[in-house]
């Protein structure tokens, strides 16, 4: 085999190997770089429908110093808990998750860390239209995080006749602010601590 050829054929390889590096490494990297944990979604969630809601709302950044792995779990707990005080309560439960990260994707794994949430809202940090309605607006407070809001949320639905919906109106009370990493800790001992039909009480349920 002369020269000529044997170059020819080492640059046709270089040149595949090249390709295949294109080809398989760099989409996996962006591909891992925009990956969206599953375990923020409840899939299992059927049936909305009208009537009474105890809500769950918590409001944290992946880049909060104070919104940590503690944190996430005592969240993941608390979540648990009222979603049995509603159930106790022959209430419905719902639970909102709002991710005040800039990137939507960050803020979506982030929530994947305290468990699963019926509604996600993640992007936009204080602008998006969770912290619209939870700091700044409805229910006004400090921009800060962690946070968790426990609401009373009627939803009044009105039929179009054919089995659609042709409206529905959101009556909302807050219940309870929980603000910051150590007034967490407090609600999560007097949770602890207390029976359903107190907590029920201090919530005016």
């Amino acid at each position: 085999m002369n020269l000529k050829l044997t170059k020819k054929i080492v640059g046709y390889m270089i040149v595949a190997l090249l390709l295949f590096f294109i080809g398989y490494t760099i989409p996996n990297y962006f591909s891992n770089k925009g990956t969206i944990k599953k375990e923020a979604f409840n899939h299992d969630l059927e049936g909305y429908e009208g009537g009474v809601y105890l809500r769950f709302v918590y409001i944290g950044s992946e880049s909060c110093l104070w919104c940590g792995e503690e944190t996430n779990s005592m969240v993941k707990k608390l979540k648990d808990y009222y979603k049995e005080l509603a159930d106790k309560s022959n209430l419905k439960f719902i639970s909102t998750g709002i991710a005040n990260d800039y990137s939507s994707i960050k803020g979506i794994n982030f929530l994947s860390k305290s468990g699963v949430y019926d509604e996600i809202i993640s992007g936009g940090n204080y602008y998006n239209i969770g912290s619209q309605r939870y700091i700044w607006n409805d229910f006004p407070s400090n921009a800060s995080t962690p946070q968790i809001l426990i609401t009373l949320s009627e939803f009044m639905v009105e039929s179009a006749g054919t089995g659609e919906i042709f409206n529905i109106q959101l009556n909302e009370k807050l219940l309870v602010r929980i603000e910051g990493y150590y007034e967490i800790i407090e609600h999560f001992d007097l949770v602890d601590s207390s029976s359903h039909d107190k907590m029920s009480t201090v919530l005016g349920l």
